[in-house]
């Protein structure tokens, strides 16, 4: 984890703190590296903690703990914090796009020449379930340049310890 992203969500937090992509809810969302890219925009990977099952959720939990599972995330930045667009989710459809989905757009996004997007949108991409595209040499996930063969752990835990 990044020491600063879990202290702040979690000390500075009052009715008047709103969430986001920089002041993240710790038990949903933790960043464990963050990255300049050459535009000078922030690029931050991490983890979603999110529910394995969403269509009878609510049914669910009334006798049990519902499943949840850990999905990579990368989110890059508006230029303008916080964006005042909020998030926009960026897909690059399948099979096989993954988390550097909206690092690799960022050159489309600007349509009328007025970066507009790029300034208030914080813009998000997710690793797909199955794919795993930990450790392309194209991928800017780790701060250290080093090509690692498996992503950092998951950070999140069940009540039971799991």
């Amino acid at each position: 984890d990044l020491d600063f992203d879990a202290t702040m969500a979690t000390e500075s937090r009052s009715p008047s703190f709103s969430l986001s992509a920089l002041n993240p809810d710790p038990d949903l969302l933790r960043w464990d590296n963050v990255s300049t890219l050459d535009n000078g925009q922030l690029l931050y990977n991490g983890w979603l903690n999110v529910p394995l099952v969403h269509d009878s959720s609510w049914l669910v939990q009334q006798f049990e703990e519902l499943p949840r599972v850990c999905l990579r995330v990368r989110v890059v930045l508006a230029r303008h914090q916080p964006a005042r667009e909020g998030p926009l989710l960026v897909h690059c459809g399948g099979p096989g796009s993954g988390r550097d989905c909206a690092r690799a757009q960022l050159p489309f996004f600007d349509l009328l020449d007025d970066g507009q997007i790029l300034s208030n949108f914080d813009l998000w991409s997710i690793d797909q379930r199955g794919v795993n595209l930990w450790g392309d040499s194209s991928d800017p996930d780790m701060e250290d340049g080093i090509i690692h063969p498996e992503p950092p752990p998951c950070p999140f835990h069940y009540n039971s310890g799991e």
